[in-house]
């Protein structure tokens, strides 16, 4: 079976597995990126075709997904650098790539639901809605999954935490340098 399809299927079924799948993959740290940024790409793609281009409205050259891709990898990378030192300060030893593939790989999953989700808002817009609300507690529960495993600790309290410590860290790291960037974008 192909690795990416088998990932895909323990992240539904088993989201602890898929974790331990895809920290046997081994990946180097630019081949974790690639896949964050692809991901990312895709998603505002797919995120501009279902707004109906509403990503362009109230910029000036129409390079609106351009800025939306851009400030999302830049919160990404912050998030990544944060989880990465929380869990350096937990007692972990996570390896970079790893703590890149903790954020890459639900995104790559979110696309797979996202085009599912996609056709349900289109016929059924009211169930649209409420499996949206579901999707999104589910990639919180297969995201706290993988940062237990990546971290290597023994309880789901432990990676909620350092989820937690890291949104307080990429705040932070944001506010100092990448929000300011992204501002001198939209101008």
């Amino acid at each position: 079976m192909n690795p990416i399809t088998h990932a895909l299927q323990l992240s539904f079924n088993d989201p602890a597995a898929a974790g331990r799948a895809l920290m046997g993959w081994r990946l180097s740290q630019i081949d974790a990126w690639s896949l964050l940024v692809a991901a990312t790409c895709i998603w505002v793609i797919i995120l501009e075709l279902s707004s109906g281009g509403m990503l362009w409205l109230g910029l000036n050259d129409g390079g609106g997904a351009i800025v939306w891709t851009l400030t999302i990898i830049s919160i990404s990378a912050s998030w990544i650098v944060a989880l990465f030192f929380v869990g350096r300060f937990l007692g972990a030893n996570p390896r970079m790539s790893d703590v890149i593939l903790v954020h890459a790989w639900p995104q790559v999953v979110q696309l797979a639901i996202q085009v599912v989700l996609l056709g349900f808002e289109i016929v059924m817009p009211a169930i649209g809605a409420l499996l949206w609300i579901v999707a999104l507690m589910w990639m919180l529960w297969l995201t706290l999954h993988l940062i237990n495993e990546v971290m290597g600790f023994r309880s789901l309290m432990r990676a909620l935490a350092a989820f937690a410590l890291s949104l307080v860290g990429a705040s932070l790291l944001g506010s100092i340098f990448v929000f300011p960037m992204l501002g001198l974008l939209v101008l």
